[in-house]
This record gives structure tokens, sequence and C-alpha cells, in this order.
């Protein structure tokens, strides 16, 4: 039997706060959703047992709420609550929506943290860079202190951000290892950088 990973998930919709269950499947990739919607009565252990198959068969299975966390078992009850709900396809629609955009709340977090991740990760190199190129004599001339001010590693012309993109950890950039620059000096003194070469 594969590992799945299960939760209970509260989201606001149709004027109540539903309570849908998630399966996830073993691993981190890219999968296929299906998303189940319960019968009349309301979301059930037969949508949650049919979620958690689903997840095992490597499916991401979000099953949604109808009634705000209860299961209506009261036969007067239920078509009370569900007739309005058929008689209004833009209502129904409404509360299918808000369950999918809680789901994939958890996708759109992970692509937050990676962008984080990969903006530290370009200021870091850029500076690096920029530090080596810094190093060189003829840079060193050439710019003004008003130049120098100007200069920041938040640029991204040259990264492909979409795409596959392949990593060979085995190899390095080539950049000269920099020194870290000293306090800063006044226009009429602009100190030269100091670099280090390996």
């Amino acid at each position: 039997m594969t590992t799945i990973t299960t939760r209970t998930v509260e989201y606001p919709a149709d004027g109540l706060t539903m309570t849908g269950h998630l399966a996830l499947p073993a691993g981190v990739d890219r999968r296929p959703a299906v998303l189940l919607g319960p019968e009349g009565m309301g979301l059930s252990d037969v949508e949650r047992r049919r979620a958690d198959a689903l997840a095992e068969l490597g499916y991401i299975a979000p099953a949604f709420d109808l009634h705000g966390g209860r299961y209506l078992g009261d036969p007067e009850e239920m078509p009370a609550r569900c007739m309005p709900l058929l008689a209004d396809p833009d209502r129904m629609r409404g509360i299918g929506h808000a369950a999918l955009d809680v789901f994939r709340r958890d996708e759109q977090e992970m692509f937050v943290l990676c962008l984080r991740i990969l903006q530290s990760a370009l200021v870091y190199v850029n500076t690096l860079m920029l530090q080596d190129i810094l190093g060189e004599p003829e840079w060193t001339n050439l710019l003004t202190p008003a130049d120098r001010r100007g200069l920041t590693p938040l640029f991204w012309s040259h990264l492909r951000p979409y795409g596959e993109v392949n990593l060979d950890m085995d190899t390095r950039l080539k950049l000269t290892a920099v020194t870290v620059p000293g306090p800063r000096a006044p226009d009429s003194q602009a100190a030269q950088p100091t670099v280090e070469n390996s």
C-alpha cells in the first residue's frame, strides 16, 4: 500500500465554514488532481475513503464540503438545504471554486518559498560576479564613485526563469574570491577594491 498524507482543511464558502478532506500522494512532483463532491447529505467517510484511494493511485484528491461540516441525516433538513443549491448553479459553482482555491494554496505557498530562495541565491551570485568584475584593473579606473553607488545585484536579464533547468552539482561558477570591502571613503578618496586571486 502506498503511503499517503491526509488532512482536514477549513475554508469559507456560501457563508459557512466548510470542512474539506485532502488526500495527498507520496512525493513532491506535480500530480493530476480529482476534485470529489459529496452527495446531498454532505461529506462523509465514503468520499474521504474515495479520496484516500485516489491518492494511493498517485492523484491529489480533495473532497469538498457542502454544509459547513455537517452531515444532514434528517430527511427533511437535507432537501431544505439542497434544493436552493440545485436551483442556483452559480452558488454551487462558488462552493466548488472556494474548495479549489483553498486546495491550491499549498502549491502557491511552495512557489512563493521557491521564489524567495531563488531571489536570495540570485543576489548572492550577482554580488560575487560584480565583485569579480570590479576587481579587474580596467574597471577600477573606469567607474566613478557615483557609478559604484549605482551598482546593484538586483538584475536578472541573464536568467531563464522558465522551462527546464539542468543542475550540475559537480561544477562551480568561476568567481574569484574577493575580500569584503572596508568602510566607505569620501568621494574624493574613493577606496580601490582589494582582490585576492586564488
